[in-house]
């Protein structure tokens, strides 16, 4: 990848050498806007998918409520969300009927690759985090 970059580099300085430097701005322009859809969209997609991977039933009292950091792209590509605050009511769990639960924390690091092959959680860092939860059933 940074072969490529340094490519890349090679041919605007080459492209601004020989006086185009109009059509090199507008790519310029339209990278960053690529750049910054993509970033849109992956935090869209984020704020979808975390409730939705929570509720493992269909009650219509199950309430998932979700508040995630802005992710950048470079957030995003090392699998690190900043800060996360989550209430659920009437959930399930890993099997586990939730009442109640509350989850603040200041961050953690998702291994990615586990993220999007296996769609599955599995947590490299974690910063400082308080959960708080009222299981609903009895053993």
């Amino acid at each position: 990848m940074s072969g490529f970059f340094v490519d890349w580099m090679k041919i605007v300085r080459t492209q601004l050498r020989r006086g185009r430097k109009t059509k090199i701005i507008w790519c310029l322009i339209g990278l960053f806007l690529v750049l910054k859809i993509t970033e849109l969209g992956l935090n869209l997609w984020v704020r979808q998918a975390l409730p939705q991977s929570l509720i493992e039933t269909t009650d219509l009292d199950t309430r998932i409520e979700a508040k995630v950091e802005w992710l950048s792209l470079a957030d995003f590509m090392a699998g690190r969300i900043r800060s996360i605050q989550l209430r659920g009511f009437q959930c399930r769990i890993s099997g586990v009927k939730l009442k109640q639960l509350q989850v603040d924390s200041d961050g953690f690091t998702l291994d990615l690759n586990v993220l999007l092959k296996e769609k599955q959680f599995l947590f490299k860092k974690i910063a400082h985090t308080v959960i708080q939860a009222q299981v609903d059933e009895t053993p």
